[in-house]
């Protein structure tokens, strides 16, 4: 049977299958995570509920230990929160608050999840024959556990002075003690053991879609960990650690929207190239239409504080000419004939760039059809910085269009449409963890252009 024609249920099996001969080989159970916990990626995969995979020992990392590349096949980097049991749940009926009374203690933790399937492409039932992506994990100091302390935690990562990322468990659909909960449900109700001293990794808070740095973050864990808290500011006396939590106070008067998102969604038809080219959010550009007729265009669009996706459709030749957005990184690729940009022909295989409110002007043949999608210029230089070789930060400064493979272009069209689809139809429930989410898969998009050559 080919992978993508795998089942839910085929994929479980051969999860329990995978775990069944790792503890023949010598492995103990450690624990449990929690995959797709998000409502954007269980509608990828038309699922009402997560998913879980299985964690043993070989998995396992120690703080400070260094962590081979060679080991792993396509690696990403997780912030995780690990929560302990701290005694053995039979099979029965248990209500929240019997499952959180069992855990112990809670602690920081990194996942590397890691994939065979090429691309991190796969169907739902071969997702889980991988074991859900389980790969490594480091679990970092332990603290007893509080439920109503710990029921909001906010963290943050940094790298040699540079934010990789940040949030807080309050703005998250998928808290990680719900999810916890529906994961013991669910275990028991399959028959899985749920013991005391094994843990249990709800949901990631943060991922990066690339891990090329994995001895220097693996090693700056015994001294840089996360402080679980509660939102009180005498907490802060410690000194600041690598990633870390904050007060949730300061970030709600920081930020005045908790729980809500100035996301713009929205589908558009026009007869005017004009009403077009000044519809796309950000950009100053006039669209000079040369063909002869009344045009028909389409525009779909979705635009967050700190990304940008927009695909475009346009029946007549135009000329595009203006400035991309400022403070932003765009992307543009062409899924019908290729466009003439800033004087040169680029081909279909090609991602045009421009770089904060960089003035460009590009010729669309009759029937162009546009992907493109923008990040946070400075976000992403911070993550390039890290991520990328010295000729890659080059070509990132300084190349109009980089020439990419086939392959690529198609693993990143599919990664993004489903979740730009779902929510352009869903953007009134769309929540700010949500949001963040898919910013993380395009700035992902973003490195994987950079360092994959063709």
């Amino acid at each position: 049977m080919p992978p993508e024609a795998l089942g839910k249920q085929q994929g479980y099996a051969l999860l329990r299958q995978g775990l069944v001969q790792r503890l023949a080989g010598g492995e103990h159970l450690s624990g449990w995570k929690v995959a797709f916990a998000g409502r954007a990626a269980q509608a990828r995969f038309g699922l009402d509920e997560p998913v879980y995979g299985g964690l043993t020992s070989a998995m396992a990392v120690a703080p400070g230990s260094a962590v081979s590349l060679a080991r792993l096949i396509q690696p990403k980097l997780e912030v995780e929160l690990a929560l302990v049991f701290g005694r053995t749940l039979v099979p029965g009926d248990y209500g929240d608050e019997e499952i959180l009374a069992a855990i112990a203690e809670v602690a920081p933790a990194f996942e590397i999840a890691d994939c065979r399937w090429q691309g991190w492409t796969f169907g739902l039932g071969a997702f889980l024959a991988d074991n859900a992506a389980a790969g490594l994990y480091c679990v970092g100091p332990r603290v007893p556990f509080d439920a109503a302390r710990h029921a909001c935690v906010a963290y943050r990562l940094e790298h040699a002075g540079a934010m990789l990322g940040s949030g807080d468990t309050q703005a998250r659909e998928d808290s990680p003690l719900f999810n916890l909960c529906w994961l013991v449900r669910r275990l028991l109700a399959d028959g899985h053991p749920v013991a005391a001293g094994r843990l249990c990794c709800p949901a990631r808070y943060w991922h990066r879609c690339r891990y090329t740095r994995a001895l220097i973050v693996c090693r700056c864990l015994a001294r840089n960990w996360l402080w679980i808290s509660t939102p009180a500011p005498r907490l802060r006396k410690r000194p600041l650690p690598l990633w870390m939590t904050e007060p949730l106070q300061a970030r709600k008067q920081a930020s005045g929207r908790r729980g809500m998102t100035n996301m713009l969604a929205e589908v558009r038809t026009f007869n005017d190239s004009q009403q077009h080219a000044g519809s796309i959010q950000g950009w100053q550009q006039v669209y000079d239409q040369l063909g002869r007729g009344c045009l028909t265009s389409e525009l779909r669009q979705l635009s967050g504080d700190r990304f940008q996706i927009f695909q475009e459709v346009l029946d007549k030749r135009v000329v595009q000419h203006g400035r991309s957005p400022k403070g932003r990184l765009c992307a543009a690729m062409s899924l019908g004939s290729p466009p003439v940009v800033q004087g040169q022909q680029v081909s279909a295989e090609s991602v045009v760039l421009l770089r904060d409110g960089e003035e460009f002007v590009l010729h669309a043949p009759q029937g162009t059809h546009f992907f493109a999608f923008n990040v946070d210029a400075l976000r992403f230089a911070r993550l390039a910085a890290v991520e990328l070789s010295g000729e890659q930060l080059k070509r990132l400064t300084s190349v109009s269009a980089l020439s990419v493979d086939e392959a690529l272009l198609l693993r990143i069209r599919q990664r993004i449409h489903p979740l730009f689809r779902h929510f352009l139809e869903h953007a009134d429930t769309i929540s700010p963890a949500a949001e963040k989410m898919l910013e993380d898969e395009l700035l992902g998009a973003f490195l994987d252009l950079f360092t994959t050559r063709r």
